[in-house]
């Protein structure tokens, strides 16, 4: 995690010298990024276009139950679409419940239905997780 932050921290300052127009544009294939619901630690997402990486730093309480609080970057996609990631975590971590992945939600809004495919850091464990309606409980289905 260590990593993660100290390449926010430099793509925050690099930030600081570059004009207002070279920050408006995408990131990479997304449109944007941001934290969803209300973090303690504010979350960065930096591409690397040589690579073809991303990496993203995170905070939050977790994604699930009633409301989730995490970090990600998105791009809005209507009719039938087809999504393909290689995942990796940098670092230890101090959550065991740290979970990177795909997902797909309804809105930007803290307690929006959502379906993902979370790889889960100090489990090794690989779900599918969703949120039926607006606030409800997260359920989930866990890979054999």
């Amino acid at each position: 995690m260590l990593i993660g932050r100290s390449i926010a921290l430099v793509a925050r300052i690099l930030a600081l010298f570059l004009p207002v127009a070279a920050l408006a544009g995408p990131l990479g294939v997304f449109n944007d990024h941001g934290d969803i619901g209300q973090p303690k630690l504010e979350g960065q997402a930096t591409w690397y276009a040589a690579s073809q990486e991303y990496v993203l730093t995170a905070g939050g309480v977790n994604m699930w139950e009633e409301r989730d609080e995490f970090h990600m970057a998105w791009r809005k996609l209507e009719g039938d679409f087809i999504l393909q990631a290689q995942v990796e975590f940098i670092g230890k971590g101090v959550d065991p419940h740290r979970k990177a992945g795909l997902i797909v939600r309804s809105s930007l809004e803290d307690d929006s239905p959502y379906v993902d495919g979370a790889l889960h850091a100090g489990h090794g464990l690989t779900s599918l997780q969703f949120r039926r309606s607006r606030g409800a409980l997260t359920e989930q289905l866990e890979a054999a």
